[in-house]
């Protein structure tokens, strides 16, 4: 699905409010599955989220069962594991919802937007330092 000028600038939220500037290799994988690079930048990125719990949002948003967000709880000692391991159990459990357009859908809908900020900025500084890199 191609995607309209606006929308290729910018996520505007549901009031025409603008939330966040896309990545610019977003534009055309808004569709494709979310790759390991995406899954472990979207699980930092939610590693500063002070609003909602890690498996608050597995249970409400990821729609994980509660079975599995116990089994992470039990497998995984650190708060940053266990966020990886719910995002790739929701990866490993949706196979045709795992893609980027859907996970920026899940954290408008629970209002975390915040998160996608921190999610995109990430790619942004990796562009960074991957040209100060070719620079050398």
């Amino acid at each position: 699905m191609a995607l309209n000028q606006e929308s290729q600038l910018a996520l505007v939220d549901d009031d025409n409010s603008l939330l966040t500037k896309l990545p610019d290799n977003f534009e055309e994988r808004m569709d494709q599955r979310l790759n390991e690079t995406d899954m472990r930048l979207v699980a930092r990125a939610f590693e500063f989220c002070h609003i909602m719990e890690w498996k608050q949002f597995a249970e409400d948003f990821l729609q994980l069962p509660l079975a599995d967000t116990e089994n992470i709880q039990q497998d995984n000692r650190t708060r940053s594991d266990k966020i990886r391991a719910i995002f790739r159990k929701w990866l490993e459990n949706s196979a045709e919802k795992g893609t980027i357009k859907n996970m920026i859908s899940l954290l408008k809908k629970a209002k975390l937007t915040g998160i996608m900020e921190r999610w995109f900025q990430q790619y942004k500084s990796m562009l960074k330092l991957f040209s100060l890199h070719l620079l050398l």
